[in-house]
C-alpha cells in the first residue's frame, strides 16, 4: 500500500495533470484544421515545462487509429511515442518554431519534430518539444513521452490532403547510437565484407599449401620416388606400371596382391 502511495506521488510529481481551467481550454482544439497556433495549444506547452525526472510511468501506449477516429476522446492524455526521426520538412532551415501568438518560457526553445511511428512510414506523428535535445539523425531510433494536443490537417503543393496526429512534450530520449546507427542495409553489407574476407583468408591459405606441397597436374598421377621400381619403366607403356597386353596386365596385378 505504501509502495503504491510513493508511486503515485512520483508519478504526480514528474508529469502534474492538467488543471481544471488548462483541461477546459484544451477542449476548445478544433480538429482536422490547418491552423495549430490555437488558444487551446498552450495549456500543454506550460504543463510540459513542469514535467521533471521520468515521465513514462502512467503514459500510454497510442492507438493511431482510434486517434484519428475519435481525437477529441484521447485530448491531453500522456503517450509514449516511439519510433524514428523522420527529419525536417523541406521547406524549413531548422526545427524551431517562432512568431507564436503568445509569448512564454518556450520563446526560442519550442521545437517542431517529426517522427515515423507504429513501424509504418505512411503514419508520421508531428511532436513539440519545450525542452529539446540536440537533433538526431534522419532514421535515429527516439522516444517521446507527449500529450495528445490535436488532428492536423495539411494540405501538399500537389493538393493532396494529409493529417497528422499532433502532441506535446517536454524532451526526447535517443537512442545510444542515434547519431550514428548503422541501417539494416549497412549491417547486411558489413556481414557481407567479413563473410569474403575470410573467404579470402581460406583460399589463401589453400593456395600457400599448395605451393609447399608443389605443383600438382590434375592429368597425371605422381608416384613418389620409393614406389617405383625399376621394372615398372623397362617394359610397361600405362601410368600404372601395368602391361599393355591384358592377359599380362591381369598377372601383373595378381603378382602385386601377393606381395
Amino acid at each position: 500500500m505504501q509502495t503504491a502511495i510513493l508511486l503515485a506521488i512520483a508519478i504526480f510529481t514528474a508529469a502534474p495533470p492538467l488543471t481544471d481551467k488548462q483541461a477546459m481550454q484544451l477542449q476548445s482544439a478544433i480538429d482536422n484544421s490547418p491552423l495549430v497556433d490555437e488558444a487551446a495549444w498552450y495549456p500543454l506547452l506550460h504543463n510540459a515545462l513542469e514535467w521533471q525526472g521520468d515521465v513514462k510511468p502512467g503514459s500510454k501506449i497510442p492507438d493511431y487509429d482510434a486517434i484519428q477516429k475519435t481525437p477529441s476522446v484521447y485530448r491531453g492524455q500522456r503517450f509514449i511515442l516511439a519510433g524514428r526521426y523522420a527529419g525536417r520538412p523541406p521547406s524549413r532551415t531548422d526545427l524551431k518554431v517562432s512568431n507564436l501568438a503568445r509569448a512564454g518560457p518556450w520563446d526560442g526553445e519550442l521545437e517542431q519534430w517529426s517522427m515515423i511511428v507504429a513501424n509504418d512510414p505512411e503514419i508520421v506523428a508531428i511532436v513539440y518539444l519545450v525542452d529539446p535535445p540536440d537533433e538526431p539523425r534522419v532514421g535515429s531510433h527516439i522516444e517521446i513521452v507527449a500529450r495528445f494536443y490535436k488532428i492536423w490537417e495539411t494540405t501538399n503543393l500537389e493538393n493532396q490532403v494529409s493529417r497528422y496526429p499532433v502532441f506535446v512534450g517536454k524532451s526526447a530520449k535517443l537512442s545510444k547510437t542515434a547519431y550514428s546507427t548503422p541501417t539494416q542495409t549497412s549491417r547486411f553489407f558489413l556481414a557481407l565484407v567479413i563473410a569474403l574476407g575470410l573467404g579470402w583468408l581460406i583460399l589463401r591459405f589453400g593456395v600457400m599449401k599448395q605451393k609447399q606441397r608443389g605443383p600438382v597436374s590434375s592429368r597425371h598421377h605422381v608416384v613418389p620416388a620409393h614406389e617405383l621400381r625399376p621394372h615398372d619403366h623397362a617394359n610397361d607403356d600405362d601410368q600404372d606400371g601395368l602391361p599393355q597386353d591384358p592377359a599380362q596386365a591381369l598377372l601383373e596385378i595378381k603378382r602385386r596382391q601377393r606381395k
